[in-house]
């Protein structure tokens, strides 16, 4: 087996690539559920789910760190890190969701859409977490 160890020195590197990388794929997300939900991404996403993305990629930025997404797992199960997770993408979701309702703008996007994005968003990141950790 390997040296747990070893990897205590690219610490501060899997801290960035953490932060990097989690609005990445949130972004990754989306386009697949669009994919999925639409069948194409030819022309990219219209311009309102852009808007939606970005305030969500603002949304990932500030609520991820208040879940200490990015603090040091060593010694935590994966379970706890796995809970931190969801919660902190479920605060992103429900932050979305109150504010289409809210802004009374909901029916401008699919809700299939956004199940798939939710639904796909939280595996991608859980399956990056467990590689990463």
């Amino acid at each position: 087996m390997f040296d747990k160890s070893l990897l205590r020195g690219y610490a501060g590197f899997i801290n960035i690539f953490s932060r990097v990388s989690d609005p990445l794929i949130v972004v990754f997300a989306a386009f697949v559920a669009y994919w999925f939900r639409f069948g194409t991404i030819a022309a990219g996403l219209p311009k309102d789910y852009q808007l939606l993305l970005l305030f969500s990629l603002f949304s990932v930025v500030i609520i991820f760190p208040q879940f200490n997404l990015y603090a040091s797992w060593r010694g935590q199960s994966l379970a706890k890190q796995a809970k931190s997770v969801f919660l902190a993408w479920l605060g992103v979701v429900m932050l979305i969701i109150i504010i289409l309702f809210g802004l009374k703008i909901s029916a401008a996007y699919s809700r299939l859409w956004l199940a798939y994005w939710a639904a796909s968003g939280l595996i991608m990141l859980l399956v990056f977490r467990l590689c990463i950790y």
